[in-house]
């Protein structure tokens, strides 16, 4: 599987199996995006999805870090922006969390700085008694007030405001800012019961920031999810609105514009599941084709429905001319379908049938030794039989479509051929035209 699965998504089979493996742990995990995270993280065994990971969960950090400095009128960062090709990526990831932490922690104080101005600017004219000033506010040193039991609010009262203001994450929301200015503001004016107001305000806070801490790990996953699909395309069994509108959905989730809800998730989970059972039924589709050509038929693919089918092959064999085979393998349930026809259109005569017979038989017998050495290389497939061979009129080809079938057979052939000679290989169906040997 692993193997067909880096020729479908034409990429190294360690990689693409490293890829869909992140897509499954990713998808699977609904309690808690950080644990999918960590899941995934820890089962990276290839070094590539390893690195391939952690420069994902990093170029989001610094992504919101920049934001965040934007957001409170500052300068940007220049340590925040990735490497470029031929960068050191490595150390880029090492280095750009510290950079992230001291960009936080001076966007915050900025936007608490200026929640501050707004405060008292806004309390100037209430009549809740004389405020607090800007000056107490902004000059106050004292421990967090969000850790522990609420401070003294008379004794403290500007000094837990100013601090308590500067925990707010700097990539809160604008909404969450303006929520938690306005318990700000409650707590701000000087009455006797403000101890209420400070514990409401502490709330406010947590709130706002564990919106953040999930809203991050949610633009992580999401990253992760749309570098690990980005192979992915409609050729490989998928609908193309289905991949479109889950690409745009992931994009969405980490610019923080939406949730990643289980919908989306069972979106890109089902994408998975479709790329695997394309890739299967391509793996033990060309096992088969290679079998069949040791056995001496000529096979190519399927074009009986006027274009290649995933699973579908078409197959003769030159003591047989007068006859082909046409095959579907379902990978998935383990099963194969094959239908004997007769190349040739008219009335059937007592020498056809006796004919038809001989091939369906002969046919049956090198069916039966193809499954066996698919067996012994690790594809286990069951026939489905519909009749026995000559109990039925055997179904005719006429002559145009016969042709048809030869120049769409030769055609893909010369298709094939140039593209195993170009640097990268296809995605699309490797059924070889076998040759006996003379």
């Amino acid at each position: 599987m692993t193997e067909g699965l880096g020729h479908l998504l034409a990429l190294d089979p360690a990689e693409a199996a490293g890829r869909n493996e992140r897509i499954r742990r990713l998808t699977e995990e609904r309690r808690s995006r950080r644990a999918a995270l960590e899941a995934a993280e820890a089962h990276a065994v290839d070094e590539r999805e390893r690195l391939a990971q952690l420069f994902i969960r990093a170029r989001v950090d610094a992504a919101g870090a920049a934001a965040a400095l934007a957001a409170a009128g500052l300068p940007p960062e220049p340590g925040l922006e990735p490497p470029g090709p031929g960068g050191d990526v490595q150390r880029w990831c090492r280095e750009v969390p510290e950079i992230v932490r001291a960009a936080h922690a001076r966007a915050g104080a900025a936007i608490a700085e200026h929640a501050v101005r707004r405060l008292v600017a806004t309390l100037a004219g209430t009549s809740f008694g004389p405020p607090v000033t800007a000056a107490d506010l902004l000059g106050a040193d004292r421990p967090d007030p969000t850790s522990g039991p609420t401070p003294d609010p008379e004794s403290d009262s500007a000094a837990v405001l100013a601090r308590m203001l500067s925990t707010l994450d700097a990539r809160a929301s604008a909404a969450d800012r303006e929520l938690v200015e306005a318990a700000a503001a409650e707590a701000a004016a000087r009455r006797a019961d403000r101890a209420a107001y400070l514990v409401q305000l502490r709330l406010r806070i947590q709130e706002a920031n564990d919106r953040v801490s999930r809203r991050h790990d949610d633009a992580v996953v999401a990253a992760q999810l749309l570098d690990a699909i980005e192979p992915y395309r409609p050729e490989h069994g998928l609908d193309p609105d289905d991949l479109r509108t889950a690409r745009s959905a992931l994009a969405e989730v980490v610019a923080g514009r939406r949730e990643l809800d289980d919908a989306l998730l069972d979106q890109v989970a089902r994408l998975r599941e479709r790329v695997e059972a394309r890739a299967s039924t391509e793996a033990v589709t060309d096992a088969l084709a290679d079998v069949l050509g040791e056995l001496g038929y000529l096979v190519g693919p399927d074009f009986s429905v006027g274009e290649a089918v995933a699973g579908g092959l078409e197959v003769s064999h030159p003591g047989q001319p007068d006859h082909l085979v046409r095959i579907r393998v379902d990978a998935e349930e383990q099963r194969l379908v094959a239908m004997v026809y007769r190349a040739g259109a008219g009335a059937q005569s007592p020498d056809d049938t006796a004919a038809d017979a001989a091939a369906e038989a002969a046919w049956c017998q090198d069916l039966d030794r193809a499954l066996a050495q698919l067996a012994n290389s690790g594809f286990e497939l069951r026939p489905l039989v519909l009749t026995e061979p000559g109990s039925r009129p055997t179904p005719a080809i006429g002559a145009a479509a016969g042709q048809a079938a030869a120049a769409s057979e030769a055609a893909a052939s010369e298709a094939t051929k140039a593209a195993e000679a170009s640097e990268r290989r296809t995605t699309g169906p490797r059924h070889r035209t076998h040759q006996r040997p003379e």
